[in-house]
C-alpha cells in the first residue's frame, strides 16, 4: 500500500502496547504465561502460578532433617494452545495517518482481541472444576458486608491479602457501588465512586465489573480468586507459508508486566487506497488451582 511509512508502523506499536497497558486491571486475576516466537493450535506453554504455601514442621533426624528438601510452593500448568482469535478491520490512508482515528480503532480492537480470549477462558467456571458456590443469591445480596465475610473466608483457604480479586457481574457490581455503608466508610471519596462507578478496594479485594461473564448454565454471576484458579497462554500466531510477504507489516506487541501479546498485521491492497488491519492472538486457558478460586452464583446449584 503506497504511503505506508515506518512512522506509521511506529504509531501502531506505540498505541498497541498502550492498550495492552490499559488492559493489565481487567486480567490481573487470573494467571498469564506466554513465550517467544510463533505457535499453532495445539502446542503447548508452561504457565506457572503459585501452589498452597507448605506448613513449617518441626526438625526431625529420620523426616524433617536439612538434607531433606520440602514440596515446592509453585507450580504449573502445560496449557494447550486453542484457535486463533482476530479482529480485521478495512482502513485507509486517512485513518492510517490520523493518530486520533487509528488510536480510537486501534484501542477497540485489541481490548476486544485480548478480552475476547479472557471470556473464552471463563467457561471453565463450573461446579466440576471449582465445586459449590461460595455465595448465592440476588445481585442486592452482593454488599460490604458480604465481601468483609468473603474476605475471611479467603483467610481461611490461604490466600494472600495482596492478591485478592472479585470478578462480578454488572448488576452485581453496580450493588456494591449503591451500598450505603460503603459510601459512608469512604467519606469524600465516595462521590468520586459514584460517579466514575469504581469500587475501591475493599475488605481486601479489587473488584472488576465483567458484563460478558458467562452463566456457563450454571447461574455463574461472579467469583472471587487469589489468581490462580484459571491461567492463561498467549502466543504468537503461526503465518501460513508465503503469507508474510504480502503483509505491510507483521509486529508483535508486548507488555512484559502482564504477560500479555498481541500480533498487529498489515495487509495492503495493491493500487487501491485502503488496506486490512488485524489484530490477532493465539490464546489457550486451563484450571489452574482449583482451591484457587470460588464461585459466586445468583441461586444455588440444583
Amino acid at each position: 500500500m503506497a504511503g505506508f511509512t515506518p512512522t506509521i508502523q511506529s504509531v501502531i506499536t506505540d498505541i498497541s502496547k498502550e492498550s495492552l497497558v490499559q488492559l493489565a486491571p481487567s486480567v490481573k486475576a487470573f494467571c498469564i504465561g506466554t513465550e517467544q516466537g510463533q505457535k499453532k493450535t495445539g502446542d503447548k506453554i508452561r504457565v506457572f502460578f503459585n501452589g498452597t504455601p507448605e506448613d513449617a514442621t518441626d526438625f526431625d533426624d529420620d523426616t524433617n532433617d536439612y538434607e531433606t528438601a520440602t514440596a515446592p510452593d509453585v507450580d504449573y500448568k502445560d496449557v494447550a494452545l486453542g484457535i486463533p482469535m482476530k479482529i480485521t478491520k478495512e482502513v485507509t490512508k486517512q485513518q492510517l495517518r490520523s493518530g486520533l482515528q487509528l488510536k480510537t480503532l486501534l484501542n477497540g480492537m485489541v481490548r476486544k482481541t485480548i478480552l475476547g480470549s479472557v471470556n473464552k477462558s471463563m467457561s471453565v467456571i463450573t461446579i466440576a472444576n471449582f465445586g459449590a458456590p461460595i455465595h448465592y443469591g440476588a445481585a442486592s445480596t452482593v454488599t460490604s458486608d458480604l465481601m468483609a465475610d468473603l474476605s475471611g473466608s479467603a483467610a481461611d483457604l490461604g490466600w494472600e491479602d495482596s492478591s485478592l480479586h472479585a470478578v462480578l457481574k454488572t448488576s452485581y457490581y453496580g450493588n456494591l457501588v449503591k451500598d450505603d455503608d460503603l459510601k459512608t466508610l469512604w467519606g469524600p471519596e465516595a462521590g468520586a465512586m459514584v460517579r466514575s462507578g469504581i469500587v475501591p478496594t475493599l475488605s481486601g479485594f479489587t473488584a472488576y465489573r465483567y458484563p460478558t461473564l458467562p452463566t456457563n448454565s450454571q447461574n455463574l454471576v461472579g467469583f472471587i480468586t487469589d489468581g490462580t484458579g484459571i491461567v492463561l497462554a498467549f502466543a504468537e500466531n503461526e503465518l501460513e507459508m508465503g503469507v508474510e510477504k504480502h503483509l505491510e507489516m507483521n509486529e508483535v506487541v508486548r507488555d512484559e508486566a502482564t504477560g500479555l501479546i498481541v500480533s498487529i498485521r498489515l495487509l495492503g491492497s495493491a493500487g487501491k487506497n485502503k488496506a486490512f488491519l488485524t489484530t490477532e492472538v493465539l490464546p489457550g486457558f486451563s484450571v489452574g488451582r482449583a482451591a484457587g478460586l470460588k464461585r459466586i452464583t445468583s441461586q444455588a446449584d440444583a
